[in-house]
């Protein structure tokens, strides 16, 4: 994350927890049972923001919710997402804010993200499915 970048996030999100590759991560509300796996299945509802506030994609209600599974190929979510969530569990809320690198890189997404942007998101994990265990 560039230094002007984290400097913003660090503003805004006093106290955070670096990850690595930079990602900040704030637990808003605490969630229970155990931590989300790789291959689980996850209903989240989110708010994505630029450093300036402008929000540029949402799923903010139950009836237009994120569904994906964890660890997919092809990757259902962003990279940053990937390391993010394996910290999160089912009721928790969360902010994670995500350098470039491992959200949307140089290419941005048209429209809405520009190339080289750190990224925040709001993410409510609403429901966890655990991925089957597989038989011996």
């Amino acid at each position: 994350m560039p230094a002007e970048d984290a400097a913003i996030v660090d503003r805004q999100l006093p106290g955070a927890r670096i990850l690595e590759g930079g990602i900040r991560f704030v637990v808003r509300k605490e969630g229970r049972g155990p931590r989300i796996l790789k291959g689980d299945q996850v209903i989240a509802l989110y708010s994505g923001r630029l450093l300036d506030g402008k929000v540029f994609n949402q799923k903010r209600s139950l009836d237009h919710s994120f569904h994906f599974e964890v660890g997919a190929t092809p990757r259902q979510i962003i990279r940053g997402w990937e390391r993010a969530i394996l910290l999160m569990q089912q009721g928790g809320t969360y902010t994670v804010a995500i350098p470039a690198e491992l959200a949307y890189r140089d290419r941005g997404r048209p429209g809405q993200v520009p190339p080289g942007a750190t990224v925040i998101f709001d993410i409510d994990i609403i429901e966890v499915e655990r991925a089957p265990v597989p038989m011996p």
